[in-house]
C-alpha cells in the first residue's frame, strides 16, 4: 500500500511526504510503514489534502489527481506521477502537462485506472465554489 499527502485534525498542516505499508494484508510478515519521500522533498508535488491516487502494477506508477491545499485556500487540478512508488527503487516524481482541457479544481472526488487502456477516471468532487457530478478521462495516465 502507497499513501500520498494528507492533512492533520486540527486542519493546520498537511504533508505531501509519500509512505508504504509492506505486508499491508498481513501475508509475508508482519506490516511495516517506510517513508520513501519525505514531506517537503524537492520536486514533489505540492502539500495536498483529499488527492486521489490509482497505481499502475505494471509500471510501478502512482498517478494522482487534484486535492486541496490547507481548508479555504485553493484546490488542485494538477496531475502527477510517482515512479518506483512502492518502494523498490528510487522514487521519482514528475508533473504530467494535459494539453486537452483540463477538469476543474477539486478534492474529495473519486478515481479509478483502467490498466488495459492506461486511462484515469475521476469522478465528482467540490472545491470552495463549485460540487462536480461529471466525470473526466485522462489517457496515457502513467506518463509513458
Amino acid at each position: 500500500m502507497t499513501v500520498f499527502a494528507g492533512i492533520n485534525r486540527a486542519n493546520t498542516a498537511a504533508t505531501n511526504g509519500v509512505w508504504t505499508l509492506s505486508h499491508a494484508n498481513g501475508v509475508g510478515g508482519s506490516p511495516q510503514w517506510t517513508n520513501i519521500v519525505t514531506n517537503g522533498a524537492a520536486g514533489s508535488p505540492a502539500k495536498h489534502e483529499s488527492p486521489t491516487a490509482v497505481y499502475d502494477v505494471a509500471n510501478n506508477r502512482m498517478i494522482i489527481f487534484g486535492g486541496g491545499a490547507l481548508p479555504g485556500t485553493a484546490s488542485f487540478n494538477d496531475v502527477w506521477v510517482l515512479a518506483n512508488s512502492n518502494g523498490l527503487g528510487t522514487p521519482a516524481w514528475t508533473k504530467l502537462m494535459p494539453t486537452a482541457v483540463l477538469p476543474g479544481t477539486r478534492f474529495f472526488h473519486t478515481a479509478v485506472y483502467d490498466a488495459i487502456n492506461n486511462l484515469m477516471m475521476v469522478f465528482g468532487g467540490n472545491n470552495n465554489e463549485a460540487v462536480y457530478f461529471v466525470t473526466w478521462v485522462l489517457s496515457d495516465a502513467n506518463g509513458l
